[in-house]
């Protein structure tokens, strides 16, 4: 019998958010044809420029202690964008200059550009693309598409467990779920629209994490009437945010990361919060990485627990979904 008195929720309540974008510094990229060759030479022999492609130069990439993978990749696109001054940063080029976060660096630098035949040399992809004026602005002088636009073209492409983070990510900085949908619902190629659309419906500002954010369109492929992210509950005075509430089912889904419990203290408090929540009515089910792998078993683990509750395992998410998020 749940401790009804010790639990109080007076509404879904989520955990606020509140990020601010900072868009990366690029490098500054020389090129040969506006300098002298002496002077390029000279900084060369100096180790102030290295080149990176005929004709571009930066300086050397410092090793600070951040992911060089990263820095790298910023190296690149400054120098793209040198190459192609006329067309426009996109897709996940366009998220990392934004400074989003939550999908893995793409291969190439990107672009979309309205002219037709274009080349793409090693290490840059040019989509072909008619973009409003409305969708193209300007970061550190470069031509790079709006922040809702650049989420619309990402969550098209993208794996659905990284479309997904990156849209709850955008979310909680403030970008509008329904400015975005007239976006992808305006563009004239029609492929992807229907993900994007779904993946755009269910954006969440208070994931708290990409793990979390795929683990909530698990919830829901298993039945999940209302997983909310970041649920609030308090329970014998003390205040639980749980990763993943729903309170028509009383289940709380727990995303354990390899680094969530650092000190026998932390382990402590952890099993005292899971054992009040138990005595208030909640299932509480760890999920790890492992999970992951096999979402089907760990879906066909919730529907059985649903069942029991008296909720049908039916799946919640929009049909564009459940063929991918098995996958």
């Amino acid at each position: 019998m749940a401790d009804m008195e010790n639990l109080s929720i007076a509404a879904p309540v989520q955990r606020k958010t509140n990020i601010s974008l900072k868009p990366p510094a690029l490098p500054a990229v020389t090129v040969a044809s506006a300098t002298s060759q002496d002077w390029l030479k000279s900084t060369m022999k100096s180790g102030e420029l290295t080149r990176l492609r005929r004709g571009l130069y930066l300086p050397p990439q410092q090793d600070d202690g951040n992911d060089s993978s990263y820095q790298n990749y910023l190296r690149r696109i400054a120098a793209a964008a040198k190459q192609f001054p006329d067309d426009i940063l996109s897709h996940e080029s366009a998220a990392v200059l934004w400074g989003l976060s939550g999908f893995p660096l793409p291969k190439t630098v990107k672009f979309s550009t309205s002219n037709k035949g274009t080349i793409n040399p090693k290490g840059v992809r040019r989509h072909f693309a008619h973009l409003p004026s409305g969708q193209v602005q300007q970061i550190q002088g470069i031509q790079i598409t709006s922040l809702e636009r650049t989420l619309v073209d990402c969550v098209r492409v993208l794996h659905i467990r990284d479309a997904i983070a990156l849209a709850d990510i955008a979310a909680s900085t403030g970008i509008q779920s329904e400015a975005c949908r007239v976006i992808n619902s305006e563009m004239t190629n029609p492929r992807f629209r229907k993900k994007a659309d779904a993946i755009l419906t269910l954006m969440s500002p208070t994931s708290d994490s990409p793990p979390e954010s795929y683990l909530r369109l698990l919830a829901l492929h298993a039945g999940f009437p209302q997983p909310i992210p970041q649920l609030r509950v308090q329970v014998k005075g003390n205040t639980y945010y749980l990763d993943i509430g729903d309170l028509n089912v009383k289940i709380a889904l727990e995303y354990d990361g390899e680094v969530k419990y650092t000190g026998s203290s932390v382990y402590f408090q952890e099993k005292i919060r899971g054992d009040n929540l138990r005595d208030a009515g909640w299932t509480v089910i760890r999920v790890t990485k492992h999970d992951f792998r096999e979402p089907h078993v760990f879906i066909h683990k919730l529907r059985v627990l649903l069942s029991k509750r008296g909720y049908p395992p039916v799946s919640q998410l929009p049909v564009a979904l459940q063929h991918l998020v098995l996958h």
